[in-house]
């Protein structure tokens, strides 16, 4: 009976230790790869019902983020541009030169990608053109989103030049 009592116990901890963790945690979501989207940075074509952003070097930024004028970016490492077509080809010229060089500080190869970003309801709200692809959204406050990343995958730590 003792030891009945100790299961029950262990697993009645294990169990609000798991459930606890999910209470009022924010809803993040990972981006993934779209190849649909890439042509809307790479044609050149600015979009007026878009916000556009940058994060990294203004020189070669690590991403580049069209949103949706609707919704609010939170957070410290996005920088809003006005961008002109001059500056997107510009970014676009050194981003291919970049692609397929080494990164020495993730330790993968540049590829720069498309990305849809979905609001809560899975509709499109923006896109991105991010240098490496590990990507969340977290949405907040009606209508607000912060965007962790872009990084490098933790598994480029371990690949071999």
């Amino acid at each position: 009976m003792r030891r009945t009592g100790f299961v029950l116990m262990a697993v009645a901890v294990l169990a609000a230790s798991l459930f606890s963790g999910c209470v009022g945690r924010p809803h993040y979501v990972e981006l993934s790869r779209d190849f649909s989207v890439e042509p809307v940075f790479t044609n050149r074509v600015i979009l007026p019902q878009y916000r556009y952003y940058y994060t990294g070097p203004d020189h070669e930024p690590d991403a580049l983020l069209a949103l949706n004028r609707d919704w609010t970016l939170d957070g410290l490492y996005w920088t809003e541009i006005v961008l002109t077509e001059t500056q997107l080809k510009k970014w676009l010229q050194q981003f291919n030169w970049a692609r397929g060089s080494v990164d020495n500080g993730a330790h993968m190869t540049i590829c720069y990608n498309g990305m849809k970003v979905p609001g809560p309801d899975g509709q499109q709200i923006g896109a991105m053109y991010v240098r490496y692809g590990q990507v969340y959204v977290r949405y907040g406050e009606p209508k607000h989103l912060t965007i962790i990343g872009p990084e490098a995958p933790p598994a480029a730590a371990f690949i071999r030049d």
